[in-house]
């Protein structure tokens, strides 16, 4: 690559840049990412993330654990967040727990919601993240954590 045509900046490994995900793709399973998610395109997946930002183009079919969502297209399942939003453009048929939800006027919402605390604890349990599970193996070969822990 030249200086002039730089390539992509690469990913942050802390999840400060969002993850993207695009009109002209799909994808099917679970999606795990620490920072915020933005979807622009089609999606039969379960969600866990920092922030879920769904787009005007967005097609979301499952669950959603997150601190945030945001909605401005169209999202079916289950919402578990402390903040969920639901702008003027959203189409959403779900479940939502959640501690705030705001409804712009307009906004289409048919399901159920209830107000809960601690949301995530309400939601499924997701596979643990990459950099959980190296957390949780530094703890166990840490004589001093064990120690502590008993």
């Amino acid at each position: 690559m030249s200086d002039l045509m730089p390539g992509p900046a690469p990913m942050g490994t802390d999840a400060s840049q969002p993850l993207v995900l695009g009109p002209w793709s799909s994808i099917t399973g679970i999606i795990q990412y620490r920072g915020t998610i933005i979807v622009e395109g089609c999606y039969e997946a379960d969600i866990r993330c920092g922030t879920l930002i769904a787009g005007p183009t967005a097609e979301l079919d499952g669950v959603v654990v997150a601190d945030r969502v945001e909605i401005a297209g169209t999202v079916r399942g289950e919402i578990f967040a402390k903040e969920i939003v639901l702008r003027s453009t959203s189409k959403v048929e779900a479940e939502l727990v959640f501690t705030s939800l705001v409804l712009d006027e307009g906004a289409h919402f048919e399901g159920r919601s209830r107000q809960n605390p601690h949301p995530a604890k309400a939601g499924p349990r997701f596979p643990a993240m990459r950099s959980e599970r190296a957390e949780a193996k530094g703890r166990a070969a840490d004589p001093g954590f064990r120690a502590a822990a008993e």
